[in-house]
């Protein structure tokens, strides 16, 4: 059957606005506030010094290896210095630097370690001897005056085996919400079926024909692919190390990384349609933009729902397959803006075939400020490309 008629055929039922606030509630204040308050103590209680004759301590127990944010520009001319337990391991990613030696140190100089993705703070991952437990002291060591200079870092060494049920049971129950509110069988049929996508063609077709398309569009949209990528440039600026260190958060438990990276992604792609709501507006108003102001957000909250299921499938055959220390979140995630960018080719053809070809040029215009700029900001914000 043709792709036109079929998509013709379906009809779609309006979605209760009321009961989508309370759904949007319920996964981005009510989860956030449940464990904020915790992850704000575990980005701050680590970050300040210590007197020089005492070092760094960092709260590790004896089964959860610590991570450490070391600035290598700033340092990259002086010797890192970490106390432990003898026969304790320093990872730098998947790569094992060495073990504490039997007086329990261990000492390597800053300007070998590799500066990852163009960046200057890498992590560190001090895994404990767990038949001998102990805390770690980190410094930084200056040879030349044989002075220990402390150094100012991020711990991520913390216990999570409550929060990870609490968060659970959190997830569970705002799943559960969805589907009473619903339906499970119209759920799964409707909102992850290539009916619902059609759809959304087809609401984007109805924008197409609004007249500030065939005047002033590639103007318009070319401003607002510029201001879209001016803010995340800048955002990549101001928090350098925040890919990295955000990445790595919980790499303790398996469903924890799951649920937090799906909430990161949900996250990204609500901050990325609110920058283009808020851009669209802001652009659109003296060229009087009005027919795509209608944004869809109940296609947000289907996206960010739909993402879960290949993201758990990825996150459980990477620890089957590799159930050692690794950097699986990095690889995760650039599996993730690899299919984002596959799915927005694909949905590129398809409107393309559905469009008339004198509004092709319009529509490429449309689809690079909308779905490719976006994409491209996030890149720009975690790789620095």
């Amino acid at each position: 059957m043709p792709l036109t008629s079929y998509s013709c055929s379906v009809k779609r039922d309006k979605p209760n606005w009321h009961q989508m606030a309370r759904v949007l509630l319920i996964l981005f204040l009510g989860f956030p506030g449940l464990a904020s308050a915790q992850w704000v103590e575990d980005l701050t209680q680590h970050i300040y010094s210590y007197d020089p004759g005492k070092g760094f301590q960092l709260e590790a127990t004896s089964l959860r290896p610590s991570q450490i944010a070391v600035d290598i520009q700033k340092y990259e001319k002086l010797w890192l210095r970490i106390q432990g337990a003898p026969g304790s391991r320093v990872f730098e990613g998947e790569t094992l630097l060495g073990e504490l030696n039997a007086l329990g140190e261990f000492q390597l100089p800053l300007g070998q370690m590799v500066k990852p993705n163009g960046r200057n703070v890498t992590l560190l991952t001090l895994v404990p001897n767990v038949t001998e437990p102990t805390g770690w002291h980190v410094y930084v060591v200056d040879p030349q005056q044989n002075n220990d200079r402390v150094l100012t870092m991020a711990s991520q060494a913390r216990e999570l085996e409550t929060r990870d049920a609490l968060v659970l049971i959190w997830f569970v129950f705002a799943f559960f919400i969805l589907l009473v509110q619903y339906g499970t069988p119209k759920f799964f049929g409707e909102y992850f079926s290539a009916s619902s996508i059609f759809s959304a063609l087809q609401r984007d077709e109805a924008a197409m024909k609004a007249p500030i398309f065939e005047r002033n569009n590639l103007a318009v949209m070319f401003l607002y692919s510029l201001a879209l990528a001016a803010i995340g440039y800048v955002m990549s600026f101001e928090v350098p190390a925040f890919g990295e260190f955000y990445l790595r958060f919980g790499e303790e438990s398996v469903w924890w990384n799951l649920i937090l990276t799906w909430f990161f992604w949900a996250g990204v792609l609500l901050v990325s349609l609110v920058f283009k709501w808020v851009l669209i507006l802001w652009v659109g108003y003296p060229f009087n933009l009005s027919a795509i102001k209608k944004i869809q957000f109940f296609n947000y909250v289907r996206l960010a729902l739909f993402i879960f299921l290949p993201l758990a499938v990825i996150v459980l055959s990477w620890y089957i397959m590799f159930p050692l220390h690794g950097d699986f979140l990095v690889r995760l995630v650039q599996v993730i803006l690899l299919l984002a960018f596959g799915t927005r080719i694909i949905m590129l053809y398809l409107k393309t075939r559905r469009v008339s070809t004198h509004r092709n040029v319009h529509l490429i215009s449309y689809i690079c400020a909308t779905e490719i700029a976006p994409v491209a900001v996030v890149i720009k914000f975690f790789y620095s490309i």
